[in-house]
Parts: C-alpha cells; sequence; structure tokens
C-alpha cells in the first residue's frame, strides 16, 4: 500500500509541475487557460511518474506481525477519519482568513469567470486587487476544478488532497529510508494530525492559505535531497517558486544545502528548478505591477549566476573537503552571490523602482540593518512557537531527543538538519525587513504559518534519526 501512495503522490506532483509550466506559459502568451489543461496534465504526470527512475531505497521489512497490521490500520482509520473532517471544513465554507478570502480565493473566482490575467480584477488599477501579484498557480488550480464541473466550493476539495498527498509522499519516504511499518504509522499520525493543520482556527487545511501548497513543496524537495532523486528535486523546487512569494527564498535555500552535501546531480537539478520557476513567474509578476522584463536578459542573467554555483559544487563533489571547508567557501562567495543578487536585480526593475509584495521586502535593507536589534526576540519567538504543543504538536522536542541520542547516517540526518535549520533562522528576514511597525503583532499574524512550510522536513528528519537508532541498534525500536 505504501508503493501505490508513494507512486500517487509522485503522479500529483508532476502533474501539478506540468500544469504550473502550462498555466504560466499560457498566461504569458495572453491565453486563456482551458480547464481540459489540468486533467491533461496529471496524465503527463502520471506517464512520468511511472517513465521517470525513482531511487530503490532499503528493502522493505518482513512480513509485519498482526499486531503491527492492526495498528497500522487503526492509525490509517484514524487519519481517515480526520481527512473527511478537513474535507468537510474546506468545502463547507469559504476562505475563513483574510489572506484565504482576499487574495487567493478571490482570484480563484475571477480565474473561474474568465481564465486569463486580461480582465479588470489584474489590469485595471482603478479596481482594488488586495495582493493580485500573488502567485496563480493555486487560484488558477481552483478555478480548472471548479470549471470541470465542482464549483468553486467543491474545488476547495484540492486542500485536503494536498494533505493526502503530503502523506503518502513521507510515507513513501520513509520507506525507501528503511523505516519500517510501526514506526511509518506513528510518524504518519503525529504529522497528520499536527494542530496546525487540523484545527479549523489556525489556518491550517481547509482555511484558503496557500501554506498547505508550500508545505508540500517544501517537503517534496527534501525528500528529493535525502533519497538522491534528481527528478523530484527539480519538480519541488519549481513548486516552491510558484506557489508563494517566499518560494524563491525557499527554492535558494534547497540549493544552497545541496551544494553543501556534494550532490553534483541533485545541485543541478535544484538549480533548474529554481531557474525555470523564476523564468515563469517573475514575468507575470512584474507585469501585474506594471513593469516590464525581458525574458531572454533574466534567463541569461540566472544562467550566469547559476554557472559559477556548479562550477564550486563540481569541485565539492571531486574533493569532498570538510564540512567546516565547505561552509568556509560558502560564506566566502556569500558576497559573490550578493553582488549577483542585485546585478540580477537590474534586470527586476532596478533598485529604485521595485513594487509589489517582493519589492516592499527588498526595499527593507534599511529597516533590517536598523531592526538588527529586534533579531533576539525573533528567534525567542520562533523557539516558543515551535516548542508550544498547540502549534506543532511534540515534534520539536522528538527531534531534540533524536538527534542528541546518538548514532546512525550522518550524512543524510546533516543534509536534512540544515535544510531545517537554515529554513527555520531565513523566517526572521520578513520580520527584519517588513513595513509593520508593530513587530509583536506581525509576528502573532504570521509567524506559526511560516513555520509550518518547515515541518514537513522536521517530520523527515525525525523519521531519519529514529530509522538510524534502530539500525545502529541503540535500543529504540522501529
Amino acid at each position: 500500500m505504501t508503493r501505490l501512495a508513494d507512486g500517487l503522490a509522485r503522479t500529483v506532483l508532476f502533474g501539478t509541475t506540468t500544469f504550473a509550466v502550462v498555466v504560466h506559459a499560457l498566461l504569458q502568451s495572453r491565453i486563456a487557460v482551458p480547464a481540459w489543461s489540468l486533467p491533461a496534465a496529471f496524465v503527463i504526470g502520471a506517464i512520468l511518474a511511472v517513465v521517470l527512475p525513482s531511487p530503490i531505497g532499503v528493502p522493505d521489512e518482513a512480513t509485519p506481525t498482526p499486531r503491527r497490521r492492526l495498528v497500522a490500520w487503526v492509525a490509517l482509520m484514524l487519519l481517515a477519519f480526520a481527512g473527511a473532517m478537513l474535507a468537510y471544513g474546506a468545502i463547507a465554507t469559504p476562505a475563513r482568513s483574510w489572506d484565504g478570502a482576499t487574495s487567493w480565493e478571490l482570484r480563484a473566482r475571477a480565474f473561474a469567470a474568465a481564465p486569463t490575467l486580461d480582465q479588470p480584477l489584474f489590469r485595471d488599477p482603478a479596481v482594488y486587487g488586495h495582493t493580485r501579484e500573488y502567485p496563480v498557480l493555486q487560484p488558477m488550480l481552483l478555478a480548472c476544478v471548479a470549471r470541470l464541473g465542482a464549483g468553486i466550493d467543491g474545488a476547495r476539495a484540492v486542500f485536503p488532497t494536498l494533505w493526502l498527498t503530503l502523506l503518502a509522499l513521507c510515507a513513501g519516504t520513509w520507506r525507501r529510508l528503511g523505516a519500517t511499518l510501526l514506526l511509518r504509522t506513528g510518524l504518519l499520525v503525529g504529522f497528520g494530525l499536527t494542530p496546525m493543520l487540523v484545527d479549523p482556527t489556525m489556518g491550517g487545511v481547509d482555511s484558503g492559505f496557500a501554506d498547505v501548497f508550500a508545505l508540500l513543496a517544501l517537503t517534496a524537495a527534501a525528500a528529493g535531497l535525502v533519497t538522491r532523486d534528481h527528478w523530484l528535486t527539480a519538480a519541488a523546487v519549481l513548486l516552491c517558486v510558484v506557489v508563494k512569494p517566499e518560494g524563491l527564498l525557499h527554492a535558494m535555500i534547497v540549493v544552497v544545502i545541496a551544494w553543501l552535501a556534494g550532490e553534483l546531480r541533485i545541485l543541478c537539478a535544484a538549480l533548474l528548478g529554481a531557474i525555470a520557476g523564476a523564468l515563469l513567474w517573475l514575468p507575470l509578476y512584474l507585469g501585474l505591477v506594471g513593469q516590464h522584463v525581458d525574458v531572454a536578459d533574466l534567463a541569461v542573467r540566472l544562467v550566469a549566476i547559476a554557472v559559477p554555483i556548479v562550477v564550486s559544487g563540481a569541485w565539492v563533489r571531486a574533493r569532498r573537503p570538510r564540512y567546516g571547508m565547505r561552509i568556509a567557501v560558502l560564506v566566502t562567495g556569500a558576497g559573490v552571490a550578493l553582488a549577483g543578487a542585485y546585478w540580477l536585480t537590474e534586470v527586476l526593475g532596478g533598485l529604485g523602482s521595485r513594487a509589489g509584495v517582493l519589492g516592499v521586502y527588498l526595499d527593507g535593507d534599511m529597516r533590517a540593518r536598523a531592526r538588527l536589534v529586534e533579531l533576539p526576540r525573533i528567534l525567542g519567538w520562533l523557539a516558543a512557537y515551535a516548542f508550544a504543543p498547540k502549534y506543532f504538536g511534540f515534534i520539536a522536542p522528538l527531534l531534540v531527543a533524536l538527534m542528541l541520542w546518538g548514532r546512525g547516517d550522518r550524512h543524510r540526518g546533516r543534509v536534512l538538519g540544515a535544510l531545517l535549520l537554515v529554513g527555520l533562522a531565513s523566517l526572521a528576514l520578513p520580520f527584519l525587513a517588513s513595513p509593520e511597525t508593530d513587530l509583536a503583532h506581525h509576528v502573532r499574524s504570521s509567524l506559526d504559518r511560516l513555520m509550518l512550510h518547515w515541518v514537513g522536513v522536521a517530520w523527515l528528519l525525525a523519521g531519519v534519526r529514529w530509522s538510524d537508532h534502530a539500525v545502529a541498534g541503540t535500543g529504540l525500536t522501529r
């Protein structure tokens, strides 16, 4: 059953990636997106899931005992009940949050009526559109499902489907990494019932936000990294970029960790996904904020930035320096990367004329320097939310215990651990650069949802460490 779930998860991910490419290509060409493009994309995704090679991983355990099978079925029924409640909550009501209602669902309804950007909500400055320049993948996905007969309310079944895909992806990844049926069962229940996901008052699965979509993309990228699945990595990183505005930062973090890991094929896959995602989304974004970009110039600059990353990644792969040396090289190259980022922004409208949701934060470098004194306070909030059971359950103390316990495959634990640490540390950036004057209010309103993006990485790391402890014979059972 885990193999089937894993195949379905890969089908959804590759199908959604194909749909994202089609949607952005058509919208950039000012062509309406036909509803049949969605099922066609998922047919292609199913073919890719079968044709593209996937990691074989660790062989399955011997036939589980009847008691373990019973535990697995009880857990499956519990998750099925939770999924039914999430589906009901998603379909029974419209979006129940500010961003969900005024940004994501409003644009989905507009696309359901006319699947193009050539309409007043997106083009007429006299029409107020809250964050009209946000990524279009989720709204267009809901709109196509609605136009296929489900209606806009029925299309919200997409949200619990993303939750199911997330669980199937993690189950398959844990199986490949050597976790037994009993361990996979416990991990799935813990992850699937994370309070931030299932509580209807906390912006979870059925709220209308795009955070579950971002969570799926980042978790898939982490799964690709740790299983050395370059096809999955490329698709997931592309999805990171086109799902939410902060996806560009997520993609850059995955590239950095792939470089540190010394996995050249994974690094190239992550760079390919990031470049493709940027070429798909940034021209649309800039068009929606009233600017124009030369796509060819943008592509040349992105490739020019990627070349030294690949060359240095090849050096890491060939020389296999210690992690300390890799970090030193990475820090040395940070200045060059920063210069390259500023060079890239010239093609995005110039340093002094940025607009839209990205421009607000890119122009916040002076605010960020002034707010550095608030960094300890922000990190304190981050730790408080991480260890609060009402938000993320007990994953933080579990991870601390597993990381302190001892042995196992140190490489893959380091890869996921570095990805999680860098990702969580990066959450300080939007609060440092934000134009919000009330920092405490900004943290209360958005930090938990930003942290939710990284919960899948945390649970993958927990599965890796627990499984490794069992193999090493440290006393923990799989």
